[in-house]
């Protein structure tokens, strides 16, 4: 009776084994197909995409335009300041009668940042803060032009 009950012991301990080794060899699978799985983020396939992107960017990915202003006929004006004085200082943008989008010479700026702007029928009023004090430009919509205005006394 000792000697079968040795041997059904026996069995029962090899069967657990058995179960332990596959449940281990199935962790370890899904481990490795994880692990390359995470091993391919990032990389390229080779595949090229066939959708394009259309769009517009500014003259510099360091200054981001900040605030567009549109007159009363229709022509806009986008422009942007730098506060960080690496790279372009300033940017602008002014829409065509197309509706693209062409780059417009905005005066520069040292340390500034565009906060308003105010438009009528022929241009826009643009203001903001730079380290020397106020900013003020006039943009003209019949030329496309964008000059500095000298701010008010009292502050803009």
């Amino acid at each position: 009776m000792a000697l079968d009950h040795d041997r059904h012991s026996i069995i029962a301990r090899t069967r657990r084994a058995g179960a332990f080794v596959r449940s281990s060899a199935i962790g370890l699978g899904l481990a490795g197909v994880a692990a390359l799985s995470l091993a391919s983020c990032g990389t390229s396939n080779g595949a090229v995409s066939s959708k394009s992107i259309q769009g517009v960017p500014t003259v510099g990915v360091s200054v981001a335009l900040q605030k567009v202003a549109c007159t009363i006929d229709n022509s806009c004006v986008a422009v942007g300041a730098s506060s960080i004085g690496v790279g372009p200082s300033s940017v602008g943008e002014y829409r065509e009668r197309s509706g693209r989008w062409a780059t417009i010479a905005v005066p520069s700026v040292s340390s500034a940042q565009i906060l308003a702007t105010s438009c009528w029928t022929s241009g826009c009023l643009i203001g903001g803060a730079q380290s020397s004090g106020d900013l003020l430009w006039e943009y003209y919509a019949s030329s496309h032009t964008v000059a500095t205005m000298t701010p008010p006394a009292g502050g803009v």
